[in-house]
């Protein structure tokens, strides 16, 4: 006979509660999940700590001859509640009781995976991923290394693509009075952009516009020298989520009176794609690196909060 106990301890703010009877059978709440064994059907007990918030208990059992699972139930660093819940169950099952063990050689011996070393690994590559995904248009317009000149009225077709983003476009006329003025202000200081709407010679009020240019603000000497009908030099932001803002274009819609069409794509006067490539790898290699080192550190931090656990255990 085994003298019943009952135990609760706390995850953060989610209760667990977890009962020995007097039978051995075994029954652990913690929210949804739920485990329902006994203690001659523990194969194994194992402890990990996370850092400075929270340790878990892992209980290897026995489901059916040759078939075991692991059920996990966390609890609040030092939890009196639960560091007796644990001493209690290595009491009864000594011979499954892996403290001792550091935590390769315990999961090894559970068949589990160790999910605190993984999840820097899967943190470093996913923020890494995140960061290639955020510079890929700048990636794709690093490596066009072409050049088009297109007309305006080209532009208009759905269907028409360039042989590179990289173009020339003439034979247009600017909408001078229906232009967008942008200004953003930071700590810095104020930055200014336009936004002019590029139509064909023979466009007339009314007809919907397909092409807006976007350029920095410009000196006087600047925007003389900038001859719609001849070719201005630009770049197709249309690469997968580029384009002209949402916010913009519903101004120009509402405020001022243009009929934008929805596929309007976005010319950039003086891009610098080049700049914006090596940029875009010096974010993906920071991001990269600086995850990393951080993954490093915590897995030693970890290795050596387990090993100063597995010592305490095994005292």
């Amino acid at each position: 006979m085994v003298q019943p106990q009952q135990f609760n301890f706390k995850y953060m703010v989610i209760g667990v509660s977890a009962l020995i009877d007097g039978s051995g059978g075994v029954q652990v709440t913690m929210g949804l999940r739920k485990l329902n064994t006994t203690l001659q059907q523990i194969k194994y007990i194992y402890v990990i700590r996370h850092g400075d918030q929270a340790e878990e208990v892992m209980i290897c059992h026995e489901t059916s001859p040759g078939k075991t699972k692991i059920y996990r139930a966390n609890a609040n660093l030092g939890d009196s509640e639960f560091k007796r819940f644990v001493e209690t169950l290595a009491h009864h099952r000594p011979d499954a009781d892996l403290r001792r063990y550091d935590p390769k050689t315990a999961h090894n011996m559970m068949g589990a995976t160790n999910i605190s070393a993984i999840v820097p690994v899967v943190m470093t590559t996913l923020f890494t991923l995140g960061a290639f995904v955020f510079a890929l248009p700048w990636f794709i317009h690093g490596v066009d290394s072409g050049h088009a000149e297109v007309e305006v009225a080209q532009l208009a077709d759905a269907d028409y693509s360039p042989d590179s983003r990289n173009v020339t476009v003439k034979n247009g006329q600017f909408l001078i009075d229906a232009a967008l003025q942008i200004e953003t202000t930071s700590d810095s200081g104020t930055t200014i952009e336009w936004a002019i709407p590029l139509v064909p010679p023979d466009w007339e009020t009314g007809d919907p516009v397909h092409v807006v240019l976007k350029t920095h603000e410009l000196s006087a000497q600047e925007a003389a020298a900038l001859d719609p009908q001849a070719g201005i030099d630009g770049v197709l932001r249309t690469v997968l989520w580029e384009g002209l803002p949402s916010d913009e274009a519903d101004y120009l819609r509402d405020n001022n009176g243009l009929d934008l069409a929805d596929d309007a794509v976005e010319i950039e006067y003086q891009a610098d794609t080049k700049l914006e490539f090596y940029l875009g790898i010096g974010i993906v290699a920071f991001i990269g690196i600086l995850m990393t080192i951080i993954s490093v550190v915590v897995a030693r931090k970890q290795k050596q909060e387990q090993a100063a656990a597995s010592a305490s255990a095994g005292q």
